[in-house]
């Protein structure tokens, strides 16, 4: 068969891909860039944001015998909202599949009924009615884990924390499914195996959310349960309606309603109809490699946040002591054996000041992180290279000012470096 595949380029399309190349069917795959496009594949360029009418899609599905959809975002940005990629262009696609004979599969997420609420849900629900109506296959999985996973990636991460924040009471119930269980169902159901419908797609093993935190850190290599701090529901609504204000945070209010609401199913309904029952996760972990390589990247996913906060936290620190708690007279005393004093010395102190602050917040936001980090080393650089041009007699102090600017280079390097490994 030939099989058009929306979302190739994510975490459970990727895997798609490879799943229904290893079947032997012809895959034509839509990428927003050709930049992203890899060999072995027919790719075409396509983008949901953008492409919001079945005329749009025409192309595309020309020649094909199935349309799989596996498109999806669990946080707005910009350019990147729900309305967009969960509903008006998939709608799109689909219109033209079905009106070129395609048979239709949909990677929905569980939770998406009638009961949801949450942007996320409404969205897909729209296009799952539609699949459904056009006699395709919609399925919906709980938590996707697997080689490149992004949800089981951060609560991993979590893992690796001396104490570990969780919502509520954590009782709330999780199936995570592993990605090849999911991608074999798919292909199950773009070969047509079976009546189409609705089908939630969950793993063997049920467990209350605060119990993944102790499955995970046995995956890590960590022996002692995770120490859990139990995070009032309350509390935590306060900190979402930040995120939302902010456009960043750990967690917005729909991620929260859905975190609190849990994603099971059960399993006996997938397992009738497609003949298997997804492993579990205690279960297949024991069978994933790779556990050593995990359980560095966890390390380094969570302290990564903190770094971040160090470095922000010291250029915050710095202009806010400058003006509330050191002497201004010895600030511009070190300007003056710098050589610079006058009317422009205050305004130089004043001006230093509010960049640091800036650059500061900044580093909290994850603002830029690349530029960011290369203005905090030229200020940094510049300033110890004035004081060592100097004689200045702070590099024999103590308390070492002048001599932890080197481990803090060091602070801002692995800033920018990891810059792309903040999870949310």
């Amino acid at each position: 068969m030939r099989i058009l595949l929306a979302g190739a380029t994510g975490f459970i399309g990727g895997h798609l891909l490879r799943t229904f190349r290893e079947a032997g069917h012809e895959v034509r795959a839509i990428a927003r860039r050709p930049g992203a496009a890899r060999p072995g594949v027919e790719w075409v360029v396509g983008d949901f944001a953008t492409a919001h009418t079945p005329g749009e899609w025409a192309a595309a599905v020309a020649g094909c015998d199935v349309v799989v959809n596996a498109v999806g975002i669990i946080r707005e940005a910009p350019g990147q909202t729900f309305s967009a990629l969960h509903e008006r262009g998939p709608a799109a696609l689909f219109a033209a599949g079905a009106a070129a004979g395609a048979r239709l599969v949909q990677v929905s997420a569980l939770g998406c009924d009638d009961v949801a609420r949450e942007p996320y849900f409404r969205h897909r629900r729209v296009v799952d009615r539609q699949v459904l109506a056009a006699g395709g296959f919609v399925l919906r999985p709980s938590f996707v884990w697997g080689p490149g996973d992004h949800s089981m990636r951060m609560f991993r991460s979590m893992a690796a924390l001396p104490v570990v924040p969780v919502v509520g009471d954590g009782g709330a119930l999780v199936r995570p499914v592993h990605v090849a269980d999911l991608a074999q169902a798919v292909r199950l159901a773009a070969e047509g195996d079976g009546p189409p419908g609705a089908w939630d797609v969950v793993g063997a093993e049920a467990m209350p959310f605060a119990s993944l935190f102790d499955v995970l850190r046995v995956r890590i290599g960590r022996r002692a349960p995770a120490w859990k701090l139990h995070v009032p529901v309350p509390v935590m609504r306060v900190v979402a309606q930040l995120t939302a204000a902010l456009g960043r945070g750990p967690i917005t209010p729909d991620e929260l309603s859905m975190l609190l609401r849990g994603s099971t199913a059960p399993v006996e309904p997938f397992a009738v109809r497609f003949g298997f029952v997804p492993r579990g996760l205690r279960a297949g972990l024991v069978d994933e490699p790779g556990a050593d390589r995990e359980a560095t990247l966890a390390e380094v996913d969570a302290l990564v946040p903190w770094l971040r906060l160090t470095v922000g936290s010291i250029w915050i620190a710095t202009p806010l002591a400058t003006w509330f708690g050191w002497p201004r007279a010895e600030s511009l005393a070190l300007l003056s054996d710098a050589g610079i004093s006058g009317p422009m010395a205050p305004w130089l102190v004043d001006a230093t000041c509010v960049v640091e602050l800036g650059l500061g917040v900044a580093t909290f936001a994850g603002w830029r992180l690349a530029w960011v980090g290369g203005a905090q080393l030229a200020l940094v650089l510049g300033f110890t290279a004035i004081l060592a041009a100097t004689g200045s007699p702070l590099w024999g102090h103590p308390f070492g000012p002048i001599t932890k600017n080197i481990p803090l280079v060091g602070a801002i390097l692995a800033v920018i470096a990891t810059r792309d490994r903040i999870v949310r």
